[in-house]
């Protein structure tokens, strides 16, 4: 009942809905927002019935190149790539190539998952739908930082991993998961993800001139530079420009840098259910639906519904997240790497959709502008969304601080190294990260990963038999590197935890698997 209803008020609104224009204070409130949260530069696309409406830059490329952003500039846009590789699925499934139920292991069987029955088990769509039983974020370390490793070579590790959940059991934010089912395309279509990627999806849609690799993105004289504020854990201190970070082992999770023209072209489709504006379709209607079908549910994501309706089960299709607001169905992907940070949105009822990008790692100006655009075309009052952006990011600010405060761990003044703490040093060895070697330098001690390119720097003594890892890449979250002993005294191990309790999951999760033995 509730669902036909929600139908016929779609239908309904579908067929009197006539925007013309977007919000009038659009630009005011992206200024609005990159002044508040220190944001060099950002981009919108807006598409109302089938038609661009907005395609717009705002600010500089970066600290370090004041050229503005226009309409051509590209974002790194992170997790939005998802969708992407989902659509290659789709069109290769179209086409007879492959199916959402064809087993990963069938395809690319370096992927075995930790958990025999899953190994053998999982198909496309759990990849695409976080259900494989990977934990969140595990293994993110394996693709970032920058990586040596190949993509075979990274998804050949994952049967080292620990097991975190039980197969198809639950959710859980996963990239590695669409890392396989990109290769898994790749296999079906004889060519690599990449090649795919612009032949079944890009090409006809029209999107060229955008970065999917790294080199593609560093020769681009029109990119968006990418910042955050390295030098506290409460990202309290100065914007400040960083290397981007090269992804091209996890491309088909996240590596995908495009313009405003490129992410509105994007929602066209979508919103078109896979029809180019000349009636070709990319996809079928079949398969859009596919898409936007909850596989795993994360859970009541919206208040109680019409007449007292139950909340909707809103969750992750495959690409996809899916919620409910005010009676309308959202289809949404937020992304992110360290500098950068994006949105797409679409409210397939509404036949409207937008794209935000900004030229940070932190979501809150992003948050306050996806937001407005939401407000204005679900018809809400209208509210001061960069000032609850504002309000929201203090009260963040002091309960991280709180936390932090809590979880400081008591020091031993008086601790020294510990007399022995050459036997520290050496290779050791974790079985799905790889090799760390501990190193003497003077009266200190180094440390650096075999396959992370930017996973090194200092260890400082900090009591006992643990030390802190100052890594020379200020963006990555320090650790604590425990050297641990066995009965007799001797050293066995190495563990890692994040020092800031706050620390993003990809790399406090990855800290937490590692296991390290010595190797030699």
């Amino acid at each position: 009942m509730r669902t036909s209803k929600l139908v016929a008020l779609g239908l309904l609104l579908a067929s009197t809905t006539a925007w013309g224009a977007p919000p009038p204070d659009l630009d005011a409130t992206v200024a609005k927002a990159m002044a508040a949260f220190d944001v060099p530069g950002a981009a919108v696309s807006i598409v109302e019935d089938g038609k661009i409406v907005l395609t717009k830059g705002y600010g500089v490329r970066g600290l370090g190149d004041k050229r503005p952003v226009d309409e051509n500039t590209l974002f790194a846009i992170g997790s939005c790539s998802k969708a992407f590789t989902a659509a290659l699925v789709a069109t290769l499934v179209d086409q007879g190539k492959m199916s959402w139920d064809d087993k990963i292991i069938d395809r690319v069987p370096e992927f075995r998952l930790p958990d025999a029955y899953a190994a053998s088990t999982a198909t496309v769509k759990d990849a695409l739908a976080h259900r494989t039983g990977l934990g969140q974020g595990e293994g993110d370390m394996l693709m970032f930082p920058q990586s040596k490793l190949t993509r075979l070579e990274l998804l050949k590790r994952v049967r080292f991993m620990p097991v975190k959940l039980s197969f198809r059991d639950k959710f859980a934010y996963n990239n590695l998961g669409f890392v396989a089912a990109g290769e898994a395309a790749a296999n079906a279509a004889g060519t690599s993800w990449e090649n795919a990627l612009r032949s079944y999806v890009l090409k006809p849609i029209g999107i060229d001139g955008l970065a999917i690799t790294s080199a593609e993105y560093d020769k681009s004289d029109n990119k968006a530079q990418q910042h955050m504020r390295p030098d506290d854990v409460l990202h309290t201190g100065k914007m400040q420009l960083i290397p981007s970070q090269p992804l091209d082992n996890g491309a088909p999770a996240g590596a995908l840098s495009l313009s405003a023209v490129h992410l509105a072209k994007w929602v066209q489709v979508q919103l078109a259910d896979g029809a180019l504006p000349d009636g070709k379709r990319v996809w079928s209607e079949a398969r859009t639906q596919e898409m936007r079908t909850i596989v795993t549910p994360t859970g009541a994501i919206s208040p109680t519904g019409e007449g007292g309706a139950p909340a909707m089960q809103g969750g992750y299709a495959q690409g996809w997240s899916i919620r409910e607001i005010d009676g309308h169905v959202v289809v949404t992907h937020g992304g992110g790497v360290l500098g950068s940070v994006a949105n797409v949105a679409f409210i397939p009822d509404l036949k409207v959709g937008f794209t935000v990008t900004v030229s940070t790692g932190e979501g809150d100006a992003l948050g306050a502008i996806s937001q407005t655009l939401f407000d204005y075309y679900l018809k809400k009052p209208a509210v001061d969304q960069v000032a609850k952006a504002q309000a929201a990011q203090a009260a963040r600010v002091k309960k991280a601080a709180e936390i932090l405060e809590k979880a400081k761990p008591v020091r031993d003044a008086n601790a020294k190294p510990p007399a022995d703490a050459d036997s520290f040093a050496g290779t050791w060895r974790d079985a799905w990260f790889g090799d760390v070697t501990v190193a003497r330098n003077g009266a200190g001690m180094t440390v650096k990963a075999e396959v992370a390119v930017d996973l090194g720097g200092t260890l400082e003594f900090w009591q006992h038999d643990t030390y802190i890892a100052h890594w020379t890449n200020k963006a990555i979250p320090e650790a604590y590197v425990t050297f641990v002993r066995g009965k007799d005294g001797s050293v066995e191990s190495m563990k890692m935890a994040a020092v800031s309790p706050i620390a993003d999951f990809s790399f406090a999760q990855s800290y937490l698997d590692m296991n390290f033995k010595r190797a030699k």
